[in-house]
C-alpha cells in the first residue's frame, strides 16, 4: 500500500477552522480484504482524508458503498483501472453525490454502467470508459 500526501484540506465545523492532510492511497482488495480494513492497514483513520483512491484487486459492492458513505465530499480521483468490478458492473448508484469525485478510470472488465452510477457528482470532469463497456444505462453520468 502506497500512501502519499496530495494537499491540505480545510473546512469548518461549528465556526472552528480545521485543517488536514489528504492522502493518496493505493490499496489491494481482495475477498477477505474490503477497502474499509485495506485503509485500516494502510493507516488510514479517516477515510474522508483520501483525496486519490488506486483500487486493485475485488471491488464489490459494498466498497462502492463505503466510497458514497464514507469519502464522498473528499474523494476526487478514484481509479480502479487495475480492479476486477464485482459482476463487472458499476451498479446503479454506485458512486450516487460523491460531490468531491472530479476523475474516475474504469477498469477494462466492466461492460455495464448502471442508471444513475454517478449521479449528482457535480464535479465530475473525467470519466475514462473502456471499449469493453457494451452499455449504459440512463443519466449513468
Amino acid at each position: 500500500m502506497l500512501c502519499n500526501f496530495c494537499n491540505v484540506v480545510e473546512f469548518a465545523v461549528k465556526n472552528k477552522i480545521y485543517m488536514i492532510q489528504s492522502a493518496k492511497i493505493s490499496v489491494c482488495l481482495t475477498p477477505e480484504i474490503r477497502l474499509e480494513h485495506a485503509l485500516i492497514q494502510a493507516d488510514i483513520k479517516d477515510p474522508a482524508t483520501v483525496c486519490q483512491l488506486i483500487v486493485t484487486g475485488l471491488i464489490t459492492k459494498s466498497d462502492f458503498r463505503y466510497i458514497r458513505e464514507r469519502m464522498s465530499k473528499t474523494l476526487q480521483e478514484l481509479d480502479i483501472s487495475g480492479a476486477s468490478v464485482e459482476g463487472n458492473i458499476i451498479d446503479d448508484f454506485a458512486l450516487k453525490i460523491c460531490t468531491g469525485l472530479t476523475s474516475v478510470i474504469i477498469p477494462d472488465s466492466v461492460t455495464k454502467i448502471g442508471e444513475s452510477a454517478f449521479y449528482r457528482c457535480a464535479d465530475l470532469n473525467v470519466v475514462t470508459i473502456p471499449k469493453s463497456v457494451q452499455k449504459i444505462d440512463e443519466s449513468a453520468i
